[in-house]
Order: C-alpha cells, then sequence, then structure tokens
C-alpha cells in the first residue's frame, strides 16, 4: 500500500541508527545527553557476561574552579570492589563542550553485582588535583557515567613571620626550591618557648593546592628528640581555614618519607579564599638545649589519589612508598635554632 513502509524497511532503518550510534559511543565522543549503551535492559533484566559483551566506564572531568569551561585531561582508573584497578584511560580535553570519554570494563561478575569505582588521579602535566566518582552500578545497561570534580592544582607560597609579623624567611615566598629556613637561628635553652606565623596561599589563580577529599596535611618532624618531644611543636590556623590533629599513621607514606611524629588535617587550600595564618608555638622540651641541629622542620602535603608502586590499587596519600610525589611538590619550613 503506498505511503506505508515495510517492516524489513523499518528494521533496517533501527540497525543502520543502531551502528551509527554505537560507532559514536565507543569514540568517547557523545556527551551526557545522547550517549547510549550497546546494550539497555527491560524491567527485571540482568546484563550478563558472555560473548560480545562489554562494559563501559563514560568519564569526564570537570575544573570548578575556573570562571570559563574547563574539562582538563585526567588520567583515570576504575577498580572493582576489592580496590584492585581493572581499566585505566584519560578523559578528553575542552574548553567548550562537555565530551565524555568511554573506557573499556573487562566483563566479570564482580563489577555487574557490586559495581565499580572511578577515580580521576592527580599530575603535574597538567596540574590537576585528583577525584573519586563514589560507587557505580551496571543496574541499567552495560555503562556508567562519571562525573569528576578535579580542579586545577598549584603549588604553595610560604612566609614565615615573628610575632610581631615581620617576615622571616630566608627567601620570602618560594616556589622553585619549595624549602624555607627562617633567616636568623634563634638560641633556646631547656624549657624555653618561641612562637611564630606561617602564611600560605597557592600560587595560580582559579587553582588549589590539596584535593578535595583528601585535604592537605601539615606534617611534622621534630628532628631532635633531646631537644623536642613529639608534642613541642604545636600548630593552630587564625582564620577560616582550620587545622585539626590527627594520627601520622593514617598516612604511613608520610611517617616513612618525611619521618612525621605530629601531623595535623585541613581542607584543600584554594587561592580564592586568599593567605591564610598558621600560629606555631615551640617548645624546648626535651631536657637538653638546642642546638644547630635541632632544627625542626614542617611539611605542607597535598594528600591525593594515585596508584601504588605497583600500578595495581588506588592510595590516598602524599607519596607512593617510594617516595614519588602523588601531587604538587610538598614545600617545607626549616625554624633554625642555635
Amino acid at each position: 500500500m503506498k505511503g506505508k513502509m515495510s517492516m524489513s524497511a523499518i528494521l533496517l532503518i533501527l540497525v543502520v541508527l543502531g551502528i551509527a550510534g554505537y560507532y559514536f559511543y565507543t569514540q568517547g565522543a557523545i556527551s551526557t545527553q545522547t550517549f547510549s549503551p550497546t546494550t539497555t535492559l527491560g524491567a527485571g533484566e540482568v546484563i550478563k557476561c558472555g560473548a560480545g559483551t562489554i562494559l563501559y566506564a563514560n568519564v569526564v572531568a570537570y575544573n570548578p574552579l575556573n570562571s570559563s569551561t574547563d574539562y582538563p585531561p585526567v588520567s583515570v582508573v576504575v577498580t572493582d570492589s576489592s580496590g584492585n584497578i581493572i581499566a585505566s584511560g584519560t578523559t578528553t580535553y575542552s574548553t567548550t563542550t562537555k565530551t565524555y570519554a568511554a573506557i573499556t570494563v573487562p566483563c566479570s561478575q564482580d563489577a555487574i553485582s557490586n559495581g565499580v569505582m572511578v577515580y580521576g588521579l592527580a599530575g603535574l602535566s597538567p596540574n590537576v588535583t585528583s577525584g573519586a566518582s563514589g560507587l557505580k552500578s551496571f543496574g541499567g545497561g552495560n555503562y556508567v557515567a562519571a562525573d569528576l570534580v578535579v580542579p586545577r592544582s598549584s603549588e604553595l607560597w610560604l612566609v614565615t613571620r615573628d610575632t610581631a609579623l615581620a617576615n622571616t624567611s630566608s627567601s620570602g615566598y618560594s616556589t622553585v626550591s619549595n624549602k624555607i629556613t627562617e633567616n636568623a637561628a634563634t638560641a633556646m635553652s631547656a624549657g624555653e618557648t618561641r612562637s611564630f606565623y606561617i602564611d600560605v596561599q597557592p600560587s595560580g589563580g582559579s587553582r588549589q593546592f590539596g584535593s578535595d577529599s583528601g585535604g592537605v596535611v601539615v606534617a611534622i618532624d621534630t628532628v631532635d628528640a633531646t631537644a623536642f618531644t613529639d608534642k613541642a611543636l604545636s600548630l593552630s590556623a587564625t582564620g577560616s581555614w582550620q587545622l585539626t590533629e590527627v594520627a601520622c599513621s593514617m598516612y604511613p607514606n608520610v611517617v616513612s618519607q618525611l619521618s612525621a611524629n605530629r601531623c595535623y588535617k585541613a581542607s584543600a587550600l584554594k587561592a580564592s579564599a586568599g593567605l591564610q595564618r598558621i600560629y606555631g608555638t615551640l617548645e624546648n622540651d626535651g631536657g637538653t638545649s638546642a642546638g644547630a641541629t635541632s632544627d625542626p622542620i614542617i611539611y605542607m602535603c597535598d594528600v591525593q589519589y594515585g596508584t601504588d608502586v605497583s600500578g595495581a590499587r588506588v592510595i590516598q596519600d602524599c607519596f607512593k612508598s617510594d617516595g614519588t610525589n602523588l601531587g604538587e611538590i610538598n614545600p617545607s619550613i626549616t625554624l633554625d635554632n642555635s
């Protein structure tokens, strides 16, 4: 009959559309409004692994600190319910369009039953912090979608000040060596106490130091136990950005790499929040006068997601166990004693 399309013609059109949709999907070039899985499920159906079954993680990374559109290229890993890395890829960079990258995930009953986690890893090329998706389920088909919030990262400016707020840093703000020593040594006999300030601020605009999930760890190595016990150096913040003391054992690689014996935790330092000030008190409580080799060190560490040395699992720390930074260089301040 004229004007009507045969069933075979309709099926042919549907097949062509399906193939076209699959092509764009596997290229990772379709945004959340238009990407579709290669397999959809009806009510009560469950996806099963078998010949031709492919799972995907559609992932995009977004920097919320930039006033203009910024989707940075971020290294991504996908883990199973036991935390093992089962897939990896890179998100699509764009300053105009939200575009998902399709990462192939091996089909397994564990992934289908228990879901997967998607992590964006910190990096220095480009400088980005890390982020995680939360548990993602393949309940609706053979794909999951993950929008990762990964602000751009920045080195940290540091300066030490005395109680009159005079600059006591040997090199002022430092983002080159990231190591600052006070410009004059202070004599400290047993039982004496001195106070100081540290000003900190990310060096780049629309950026931050530390990830949203991991924040910042301020780690202390008191160096000389005969002059300074583990509790000799105390820190607190004077503004909205606050420090909370935590057990250094929460960050085993910080302990092993920095010999940290006292640690404080804080949220990420955002450039938009401006300068933050830390108040410190050092007491010579070890029973012996401090000497030239009795110089406690304060480290600022950005806590990030990264892979362990084996590359098989995700960790959240400042370092890998071999000393490799997971994020930015960790700056330090040495308190100079004589």
